[in-house]
């Protein structure tokens, strides 16, 4: 199969990866020079708390095919990601974490994807190497993504991804702090598919992707690439609405004929539920006004607080 784009930018975002990232570039380089992809790794890093941002600046002082980028605090993966796609100069973007599980040998799978009628391809493992409880979290809050909340695509996106370069034009300029990388991508092109990869056993012991980070995931997620929680909350409050006009006229109907019901427990269910659809609907929309009024702020979703090989082109 051959690939339509030859040129390659490979991101990795870095959170406290000093042990890996030198092992990663070496890799990467070594299976792209042997596939004769042009190509440039840019390294981010997003407020790391060890040594990477000195392995960082060290390969993109003696490495003319890399790039340092340090961020002024932890954004956040996608954030991270985001600024390197800004600095991006290459046909094609590979996104790849820092702690080796995802091996750089299988980028080619990922690229040999993308061919015509194809702009963004994810790599899914067969068998993940994580913890049962973050396997079983995985599978279930996808399935629920796609199938209750209508975020395309949701039981295919991982982290692991390669996508033509052209998408990032139809970002938006300023997607605020909170935002889902997967959303604007979904939202640029409906031409995504997916391959087998390989996942191997994570080289640390630390992991960046948490429960918390995997909620924010998901809100993320919903809140960018669909409006079906709006829809629940609305068709929830008529269902509830309607509910309780049925009641009210049983009730009517039952005192016309005589038969008095207990009030108490009517009135204690109604109430419980009515204010359950308020906080969620009120909650719902909180979420949505808040990402609107963190757009329209200017808070923004990197800071970059140095960089290294980055001359000549500078991040949006």
């Amino acid at each position: 199969m051959v690939a339509v784009s030859e040129s390659v930018s490979v991101l990795v975002p870095v959170l406290n990866g000093e042990q890996t990232i030198g092992e990663l570039v070496a890799r990467t380089r070594a299976v792209l020079d042997e596939h004769g992809r042009e190509h440039e790794i840019i390294l981010i890093d997003d407020g790391s708390t060890d040594g990477s941002w000195q392995v960082m600046d060290d390969l993109a002082r003696s490495e003319a095919d890399v790039v340092a980028i340090g961020l002024s605090q932890n954004f956040g993966q996608h954030n991270a990601l985001l600024c390197g796609i800004r600095a991006a100069r290459m046909d094609t973007i590979v996104t790849i974490d820092d702690d080796l599980q995802h091996p750089p040998s299988e980028v080619p799978l990922l690229l040999d994807a993308i061919e015509p009628g194809v702009d963004l391809v994810y790599g899914r493992a067969q068998h993940y190497r994580h913890g049962v409880f973050r396997r079983a979290s995985m599978v279930i809050l996808k399935f629920l993504l796609e199938r209750w909340f209508r975020v395309p695509f949701a039981q295919q996106t991982t982290s692991f991804r390669a996508f033509r370069t052209s998408l990032r034009d139809a970002f938006d300029e300023s997607p605020g702090r909170e935002f889902s990388l997967d959303a604007l991508l979904i939202a640029s092109t409906r031409n995504v598919t997916s391959v087998v990869v390989r996942h191997d056993p994570r080289r640390t012991e630390r992991s960046r992707h948490t429960l918390g980070t995997l909620m924010r995931h998901v809100t993320d997620s919903i809140a960018g690439s669909s409006f079906a929680p709006l829809f629940f909350a609305s068709a929830l409050g008529s269902l509830v609405l309607a509910a309780g006009l049925l009641g009210a006229l049983g009730w009517t109907v039952a005192a016309v004929v005589g038969t008095q019901p207990s009030p108490w427990w009517i009135a204690v269910a109604a109430v419980g539920v009515l204010w359950g659809v308020t906080l969620l609907a009120l909650g719902l929309l909180g979420n949505y006004a808040a990402r609107l009024l963190m757009r329209s702020s200017g808070r923004r979703a990197f800071v970059v607080a140095r960089s290294t090989g980055l001359e000549g082109r500078p991040p949006e």
